[in-house]
């Protein structure tokens, strides 16, 4: 089936190359905003490849295209002639990725185009993925009807599992450890920890059910992009300082998975939520994860204020750049990231803090050390939007030292 290339309104040149290369027998459409018209016409009368042209709707969340004038959507490919920034991987640098997050709002229309395939063109060479499903297909699926929310935690042992088979289940990272024992998958699967993604990306796409949706952030999507994928417009900006949404367009990210599988579940319409596996303890070793100093605090601190105020600013991007070129020049460096402070391992716990020992077992294994602090007014936050809005949100986890949702008995839910 004939691609579709979409024409750019600040430059053709990229387009042009990509025409150039096409196979002059293989016809194209040509996709375009309406104020770029007569640039589109310039552009089919000079390539006869180019075989229809197609106005891009202004709408945020177009139907699918006409397809009475040869636009129908289904199984073609998207061929976007963009050339984005690249970041490197915050664990695993100099390694770089497209920096995809400014164009989401354009994939999410493609997305209501019928666009499911996608090719980044650009003078770095070609990326492809695909976007299988975005957040807005989401909204109310489950409306005011009962969720879980899995977490990890050990007191998962402490419960009856089999019981959720029937429910509607949100888990995360590693929880396919307990599905063999449960004797079911989990609904719904979502993941929010960068090192986790960086790390873990092939064991995931090896063991989560190709059937099972997939909730990750969206700058991810092409270290990410699988079967049942759908990548969210996931922003770190709030983490300290809390934000909560129940919109498809934005979903803030916080200190656990739990609080993106929140948001998931608010935006699904789902009530009352229920919280089972939060344990909510981090029993890390004497002096592993102590606050940092208090000099090194304001200036943390201090820093994430900064990016949060200059963010889209041209100095911005000119840091982003300076981090960027830095990463790039340092080639012999397989592998950084941040301080080893940072981290812990399973030698450095006092007890069980996962359902499954093998979760934190295997060669190195690396994990982010929890701000229990941060957490606490996240959750506290999504009480408060709970509370607005109606929606109950309860904690059946045994002995869970979460307090900021009313806890139930677990056994009493059924």
């Amino acid at each position: 089936m004939s691609p579709v290339l979409f024409l750019p309104d600040e430059s053709s040149y990229l387009a042009i190359r990509w025409l150039d290369t096409h196979p002059q027998q293989r016809p194209v459409d040509l996709l375009f905003a309406e104020g770029n018209r007569a640039e589109a016409e310039r552009i089919r009368s000079r390539y006869p490849t180019v075989s229809g042209l197609i106005p891009l709707p202004e709408s945020e969340r177009p139907g699918p295209l006409d397809g009475s004038a040869r636009s129908t959507t289904e199984g073609r490919r998207a061929i976007l002639p963009v050339q984005p920034h690249l970041f490197p991987l915050r664990y695993f640098k100099p390694n770089l990725l497209p920096n995809l997050n400014p164009y989401y709002a354009f994939f999410r229309k493609l997305w209501f185009l019928g666009f499911r395939h996608f090719e980044v063109f650009n003078l770095s060479g070609t990326t492809t993925f695909s976007i299988p499903h975005v957040l807005d297909e989401y909204v109310d699926r489950h409306k005011d009807r009962r969720c879980f929310v899995v977490g990890n935690g050990p007191s998962l042992n402490d419960v009856d599992m089999t019981l959720l088979k029937n429910e509607i289940t949100l888990g995360a990272n590693r929880c396919y450890l307990g599905y063999e024992k449960w004797g079911f998958p989990f609904t719904y699967w979502g993941i929010a920890d960068m090192l986790q993604i960086e790390e873990c990306w092939k064991e995931y796409a090896d063991n989560i059910p190709a059937e099972t949706p997939k909730f990750y952030p969206f700058e991810y999507l092409p270290f990410l992009s699988s079967v049942n994928g759908c990548p969210v417009n996931a922003t770190t900006k709030h983490m300290e300082f809390p934000k909560f949404s129940d919109s498809c367009d934005r979903i803030h990210l916080g200190s656990t998975v739990t609080y993106l599988l929140l948001q998931i579940a608010a935006v699904m319409g789902c009530n009352p939520i229920v919280l089972v596996g939060v344990d909510h303890r981090y029993p890390l070793k004497k002096g592993v994860g102590e606050r940092p100093p208090l000099t090194e605090r304001i200036l943390g601190t201090s820093r994430r204020w900064l990016e949060r105020r200059l963010d889209g600013t041209l100095i911005h991007e000119f840091v982003r750049t300076y981090y960027r070129v830095r990463a790039e020049s340092r080639p012999t460096r397989r592998q950084s990231g941040p301080k080893e402070s940072v981290y812990w391992r399973d030698r450095d716990t006092t007890q069980p803090t996962h359902f499954d020992p093998r979760y934190t077992q295997g060669g190195e294994r690396r994990f982010r050390v929890p701000v229990p602090r941060w957490a606490d007014r996240q959750f506290r936050l999504a009480a408060r939007w709970a509370e607005e809005k109606g929606v109950r949100i309860l904690n059946a986890t045994p002995n869970s030292a979460l307090e900021a949702f009313p806890k139930v008995p677990y056994e009493s839910l059924f």
